[in-house]
């Protein structure tokens, strides 16, 4: 409330040192109805000091409540927020990966269509189930759990041990978890669309995002395949430490 009576107290002085009837223009940007507060009395001699001081005991007189004041005065958002989808780190390093050639607006534009697929793929689902509720919708939710349905936990390095290289089981760092992910939902899409030159971009990632999700699909089947090596070269997971 104290910032409200200081805005409109410097609003006050501002318009009084532009006009030479600083007691009109007071009143006609304060917009205050006589029934609320009383008109000071102003003389020729009176300064702007003056005038703010009694403004101020005017204002005393008004009722303002925070909760008034929090409904009357909305505030601005950071500078650093936006609506955009490619403000997410995820997102935006998908399509770091995905970029041919330095174009990168044309990797945002494939991406887009196929989160615009997806959410039209969702909604016809969602309007043919006896289940609506269950119909995930928003794009961007599917295109983040599909991402992490498909980083592997565990992958295999070939170590030198003896004369021979063993594949040797080590756990994989966030990073190369979700580094893989990406390759493999991308390098799928690419390969579905050789099969079928007449197929577009979008359209076949938006299916690879679809079926990741659903853990189904290619993606899934090269995660669950490096488990499968990881799991029957466990014998050789000393190498790690010798």
């Amino acid at each position: 409330m104290a910032a409200r009576k200081a805005t409109l107290v410097l609003n006050c002085l501002k318009y009084s040192r532009q006009s030479s009837n600083p007691h009109g223009v007071i009143f006609r940007s304060l917009s205050i109805s006589k029934a609320k507060t009383s008109r000071p009395s102003l003389s020729r001699t009176q300064s702007c000091p003056m005038i703010a001081r009694n403004m101020c005991s005017s204002l005393a007189s008004l009722n303002i409540s925070d909760k008034d004041e929090e409904l009357e005065i909305p505030r601005a958002a950071d500078s650093h927020l936006t609506p955009s989808i490619f403000d997410n780190e995820l997102v935006n390093k998908f399509v770091n990966c995905m970029m041919w050639d330095g174009k990168k607006s044309l990797s945002q534009k494939i991406l887009k269509m196929a989160l615009e697929d997806i959410k039209t793929e969702q909604l016809q689902k969602q309007r043919e189930s006896t289940n609506p509720d269950s119909i995930q919708t928003d794009p961007l939710q599917i295109f983040l759990e599909a991402v992490e349905n498909c980083k592997p936990i565990v992958g295999v390095r070939g170590m030198n041990r003896g004369g021979k290289v063993y594949q040797v089981p080590i756990p994989l760092p966030p990073q190369r978890r979700r580094f893989l992910a990406i390759k493999w939902l991308i390098t799928a899409a690419r390969e579905q669309q050789k099969t079928n030159k007449n197929a577009r971009m979008y359209k076949k990632l938006a299916k690879e995002l679809l079926n990741a999700y659903n853990n189904e699909g290619t993606v899934i089947k090269k995660k669950r395949e490096l488990h499968r090596r990881a799991e029957d070269n466990r014998a050789y997971a000393h190498y790690r430490w010798w």
